[in-house]
Formats: structure tokens, sequence, C-alpha cells
């Protein structure tokens, strides 16, 4: 049997396994090199370890609360970061309505600044009107097109992640412990 399979099955370091087996290091690191064969009484024993753990498909209670352990770990953070996000999210709304505000508004001044240019009541408000128009252009070049598609696919992206991370969630509380091992 190769070196990883062994040690994937079993989980022991070389010098574990040696232990184990009740034979040098060495001679267990040669014998994964495929340089060295075992005692007689050490292959009785990796053979019975080998079958013991291919027989057993349940996880023992000590893995299995350890597994439960971490998935309850990590759940509460990936809730956190949910929270973290959802903020994220909720904030990101928030300037994309700022911003289509702002830039509704812009328009609507510059709509009037044109219509006061076509009514006679208005000619001596010139200076008024370049003021209007030039705090409108002003608020469209800071809350631009660019400002507000930049905005939506950040929101995009968050609603992405948070799907990932509910999903993350659900694996973790579906998957019972000994499914994991």
């Amino acid at each position: 049997m190769q070196k990883e399979n062994i040690k994937n099955r079993l989980g022991c370091t070389q010098e574990e396994m040696a232990l184990l087996l009740e034979i040098p290091r060495s001679q267990w690191s040669m014998y994964e090199s495929g340089k060295r064969n075992l005692p007689l009484q050490a292959k009785q024993k990796l053979t019975a370890l080998l079958t013991a753990s291919s027989s057993n498909k349940t996880s023992s209670k000590k893995v299995q609360k350890i597994v439960a352990t971490q998935n309850k770990a990590a759940i509460q953070e990936l809730q956190k970061t949910i929270k973290e996000t959802q903020y994220l999210l909720e904030l990101t709304e928030q300037k994309i309505k700022i911003a289509e505000k702002m830039r509704h508004q812009s328009f609507a001044a510059l709509q009037l600044i044109s219509l006061i240019e076509k009514i006679p009541l208005f000619k001596d408000t010139q200076s008024v009107c370049a003021a209007i128009q030039a705090r409108s252009e002003k608020q469209l070049n800071r809350y631009s097109e660019k400002y507000v598609m930049h905005l939506q696919l950040k929101k995009e992206t968050i609603n992405h992640q948070m799907n990932r991370l509910t999903k993350k969630i659900k694996s973790y509380t579906n998957d019972a412990p000994s499914a994991i091992v």
C-alpha cells in the first residue's frame, strides 16, 4: 500500500506508525518508500490496523464531538460575517438611493433653468441660474452614472456573497458530524 493511502487512512506520522508497529522509524520510512519489507509481526499489526479502519464506517464519539464543536464555531463565524455583509448591503443600497435622488434633483434643476430662460418674468435671474447650474453639474459629477453603476455592481456582489454564506451555513447545519469524517 502506498505511503499517502496509509497516512490518509490512519492519520499517523512515521514516528507514530513505527511506535505502533514496534519497529524503528527508519525501517517504516524505508517500507513506505518501497526499499524494505516489514517484519512479519509488523505486517500483521499493519494489516489489523488497516482492516479495522476500513471496516469502521462510523466515526468515534470523540471525532463526532470535535466535528460538532468545529461546525458550531464555523456557523457562528459565518453568521457574524452575514451580519457584517448585511450591513454593507444596506449601506450600499442607501448610497444608491442617495445617488439616484441627487441625480434626479440635479436633472430637475437643469430642466428648471431651461424653463426659466423662456419665461420673461425671470430675466434678471441669470446669476441665480448660473449658481443652480454649477451646483447641479457638480452633483452630477459627484453622483455620476459611473458611480451609480459601480454601486449597483457592488450590491450584486454583496448579494452573491450573502447567498454563498447562506448556502455554506445550510451545508454545515445539514451535515451530520459522522458524515464529515
